[in-house]
């Protein structure tokens, strides 16, 4: 298993969360490890170091160039090399003598070369070593040179130069690729700047070592910018390939506190890897969390009392219901009001007859005073009284 701690997108056993976060931000369908590892013999994330984080172990010595930020602004993960006599060299390997190869690394130019070219990987000894070289031309161009191992000169067999050209300040994702079945072909952010399909047979082999960022401590061809995540492989990739490889090293997986949660997505630098965190990268204090088994209890009890709700309202439901149906329907109320008006009528009808037939009260005075004045005969003030005393009902000495 590779270890990296900035680039962690090339670790064998990766996350099912990380798996799911790559596959959404390609939306392809793939294995990440055999995308990325499969046929790679030389990988440089340059974290801290110059050092093949394969089990190769082809490990590059630096002379000059200077740890820097790389691209996601992430201190002493690229290196920066300064136009004069700034290189790093891998010493030869067999393991680099590949029939097919491809070379892929991130790119940041300051200034385009004062030569003709600035080189960005070589592997090249003028005596019968002429393998290949990988440079930024003065116009700012990309360009591949290469041999076939049928090849019995010093003159280079196969040349690519890309239509295209490299703005300075700006990093660049690039891939050269050669098949010998297929030709090479050069690759920019995903797409295809340049290609030479005439170009067929084995890569030349040889025992020249790699150097990075120039040719060698004379200072000629010497690259003068960024250069970071150099991948070297020993078989062709695919256009698809290419594609992908971009949009998968453009997206930043970087984890530096180690909490579990990639910097991009990280609110709070710096916590301890031991530490509780929440989807922000930010220690939470436990205490204030449910466990489990709380969190559990805490659901069937929020599900008892919901139910129990819906009980309740189930039963206030079925009381209206039974309510609605004992009251009048709007025929029984409209009927009982129509016989409610006809009480009140007939009892008005009647107390007119009954206040018709009472003596008004200037017939009672006059009653009174022909009684004093004996204009009445003892029957008729009999009746009078009697009837007067008819008018009081309630027996209070009120008449009505």
């Amino acid at each position: 298993m590779f270890k990296n701690r900035k680039k962690s997108y090339i670790i064998t056993n990766i996350s099912i969360a990380l798996i799911s976060m790559f596959i959404s931000c390609i939306n392809v369908n793939i294995s990440l490890a055999d995308y990325i590892n499969s046929g790679l013999i030389a990988f440089y994330p340059f974290n801290g170091n110059a050092n093949d984080e394969t089990e190769n172990n082809n490990n590059g010595v630096v002379f000059e160039a200077r740890l820097t930020e790389d691209r996601n602004n992430v201190a002493e993960s690229a290196y920066i090399f300064d136009g004069i006599n700034d290189y790093i060299i891998i010493e030869n390997n067999p393991i680099f003598n590949v029939d097919d190869i491809a070379i892929e690394l991130w790119i940041k130019v300051d200034n385009l070369p004062s030569e003709t070219t600035g080189k960005l990987l070589v592997r090249d000894q003028v005596s019968n070593n002429r393998i290949f070289q990988f440079s930024l031309t003065n116009q700012g161009e990309l360009r591949f040179i290469a041999n076939n191992e049928d090849s019995e000169s010093n003159l280079w067999e196969i040349e690519i130069t890309t239509n295209n050209t490299l703005t300075v300040s700006i990093w660049y994702h690039v891939i050269v690729t050669f098949a010998n079945d297929a030709g090479a072909y050069i690759y920019v952010n995903g797409e295809k700047w340049g290609e030479d399909k005439t170009f067929t047979g084995p890569l030349s082999k040889g025992t020249a070592p790699i150097l990075i960022g120039g040719n060698n401590a004379s200072g000629r061809y010497a690259f003068n910018g960024k250069i970071d995540e150099i991948r070297i492989y020993n078989r062709a990739l695919s256009e698809n390939e290419c594609v992908n490889h971009y949009l998968m090293t453009k997206c930043n997986y970087s984890d530096l506190d180690s909490d579990g949660v990639i910097d991009s997505f990280d609110k709070c630098d710096n916590t301890s890897p031991q530490s509780y965190v929440d989807k922000f990268g930010c220690s939470i204090d436990l205490n204030n969390y449910y466990t489990q088994n709380q969190l559990e209890q805490a659901v069937a009890y929020a599900i008892t009392e919901k139910n129990q709700i819906i009980n309740q309202k189930e039963n206030t439901i079925i009381q209206l219901n039974n309510t609605i149906e004992s009251m009048f329907t709007e025929d029984q109320l409209n009927s009982a009001v129509v016989s409610a008006i006809l009480e009140k009528q007939q009892r008005i009808d009647q107390l007119e007859i009954d206040i018709s037939n009472m003596f008004t009260q200037v017939q009672v005075d006059e009653a009174v005073l022909n009684a004093k004045k004996g204009l009445y005969k003892q029957e008729q003030v009999e009746i009078i009284i009697n009837k007067i005393l008819e008018w009081d009902t309630n027996n209070d000495g009120v008449i009505g």
